[in-house]
């Protein structure tokens, strides 16, 4: 009787879980912010600026704001990491810094690499906050290219109330993007090109609208009835910007989450930062 329980419960072991219990047993976020377990582009905005080197008034240890950005970075990566080893998932993270000087993005780190993850934290461990910075610079010239070339999913901007003394300037280059299509390509009868479905383009905004068409074509590829059996996360319709709010409520930053259909989460504004639920850690 033993011996056939024993049996019984080995056959039991070697069974695979279903998606749905892997993602219950497998999450992945950033400050509370959940990530799809099923795979994501990330691309992080950090601010670099000597705030960063303040106190943080979340922790007990006396650490400084940065030093929770890198906790938060390990956590995450780790999380990943763990997926990684259960399903042939695909994440990426680019790192792209505001302050301390001007900054085009990093390359992507693609955590399906051996290495690649503790490469990323040991790269933002030797960064060193300090002067400098132009929010107009970083979101009207180094975000989108980064977002086409990385095919990113989830932005998450980090950093104070800053962002507002430049808000109409980081809008209108955030918002400009949103504005455009969704850049999608319907599938065509066998061997026809593919055909763009979109509004006409204004002159101004033709720039952009090839970087969001660049952007779409990995998904584009993905609805096709071909595929390349790349590990590539599931299509999407649109980047999610989420924002990271340290210290006081930031209005610039409640308003790119608003158009990014993200979540905007503040933390720390007190001990036990708030999570991105509502409730606190």
């Amino acid at each position: 009787m033993k011996s056939c329980l024993a049996f019984f419960l080995l056959g039991l072991a070697a069974v695979t879980l279903p998606a749905q219990d892997l993602n219950e047993r497998y999450l992945v976020d950033f400050y509370g912010i959940e990530i799809p377990p099923d795979g994501a582009h990330v691309l992080i905005v950090a601010d670099r600026s000597k705030s960063m080197n303040v106190k943080d008034i979340g922790r007990d240890d006396g650490g400084t704001r940065w030093m929770t950005l890198i906790r938060e970075v390990t956590d995450m990566v780790s999380q990943m990491e763990a997926i990684l080893k259960t399903r042939p998932v695909r994440y990426t993270v680019t790192m792209l810094y505001e302050g301390g000087g001007d900054h085009v993005g990093t390359a992507a780190y693609n955590l399906r690499v051996r290495g690649a993850g503790e490469r990323l934290v040991t790269d933002i461990t030797a960064e060193r906050p300090g002067a400098g910075g132009n929010f107009e610079k970083t979101f009207g010239e180094h975000l989108w290219p980064l977002v086409a070339r990385d095919s990113i999913t989830h932005i998450f901007f980090l950093g104070d109330t800053d962002i507002d003394r430049q808000e109409s300037e980081v809008i209108d280059a955030v918002s400009a993007w949103y504005a455009l299509p969704t850049v999608i390509r319907m599938p065509q009868r066998k061997g026809a090109k593919r055909k763009v479905q979109s509004e006409p383009i204004a002159y101004g905004q033709r720039e952009l609208y090839a970087l969001k068409k660049r952007w779409g074509s990995l998904w584009d590829h993905y609805r096709g009835p071909k595929r390349s059996g790349r590990a590539i996360p599931p299509p999407v319709e649109e980047v999610v910007f989420n924002c990271i709010t340290i210290g006081r409520e930031s209005t610039a930053q409640n308003r790119l989450a608003e158009l990014g259909g993200g979540q905007c989460v503040r933390v720390s504004a007190k001990k036990g930062r708030k999570r991105a639920d509502g409730g606190d850690e």
